[in-house]
């Protein structure tokens, strides 16, 4: 077979390949969009069809695997809906995402806006930040926050007993990343968000990092998959 007729015939088994791929994956999806929130299920499944491409299939559908995973292991959330707005900030952002953990996040979002009459939009505020997050910067939140030990401050909020200090070799095992330069940037970006205080001690080449109070509560909701408040989910009281 000449190399031309080769290379055509290889794409388009790749192109049938996708093909049944994405129509199992939009199966799936469509399947879980009508278990969390019925009456919008048929409007997200044409935006499926329309919209996403098989790199994102593979996403969110890893996604919705592991939010599936997670409102199974909890019995309190069956039968539980979740806001369409939550449901397409997900869609939208998380399938833009390629990290087993970032996923892993989304999927605890998406779990823990599990509610009753499915109105709660309170997650927005987690999903709008991990979207700014790279993950790198989600694999450092999530370490120094099940790291810490956590306190109550007079007025009911978790705080950070102690600080967490990594060194550059530790912030590179957690990340994967090798350049100090980039791991400077994504303490510092997280900073900027309001997660984490501190920086990199040039003298002794480490990070002390204290999580804030808003770091804590991502990582219940994300991390843990819980709606409970930090106090509550720390057994705090």
């Amino acid at each position: 077979m000449p190399d031309e007729d080769r290379e055509k015939s290889t794409e388009i088994s790749i192109s049938v390949l996708d093909t049944k791929a994405v129509a199992k994956a939009v199966d799936k999806i469509s399947s879980f969009l009508g278990t969390v929130f019925g009456p919008a299920a048929h409007e997200f499944s044409l935006l499926l069809q329309q919209q996403f491409a098989y790199y994102r299939y593979k996403n969110l559908l890893n996604i919705v695997d592991k939010t599936e995973k997670l409102r199974a292991a909890n019995p309190d959330l069956a039968g539980k809906v979740i806001h369409p707005r939550l449901i397409y900030k997900a869609m939208e952002l998380g399938s833009w995402a390629d990290d087993d953990e970032v996923h892993q996040l989304w999927a605890g979002l998406l779990a823990s806006s599990s509610t009753e009459d499915g109105k709660d939009q309170s997650n927005l505020i987690f999903m709008n930040l991990l979207d700014q997050m790279t993950s790198s910067e989600v694999k450092i939140l999530t370490h120094v926050c099940a790291s810490v030990k956590f306190e109550t401050s007079p007025h009911g909020l978790v705080t950070a007993k102690e600080t967490v200090t990594l060194t550059t070799n530790q912030l590179t095992a957690i990340t994967g990343e090798q350049d100090i330069i980039q791991l400077d940037r994504d303490l510092d970006h997280l900073n900027t968000l309001g997660l984490l205080e501190g920086v990199f001690d040039a003298e002794d080449d480490s990070a002390p990092l204290w999580p804030t109070a808003l770091a804590i509560n991502l990582y219940v909701r994300g991390a843990q998959a819980s709606r409970l408040a930090p106090v509550d989910y720390f057994k705090l009281r």
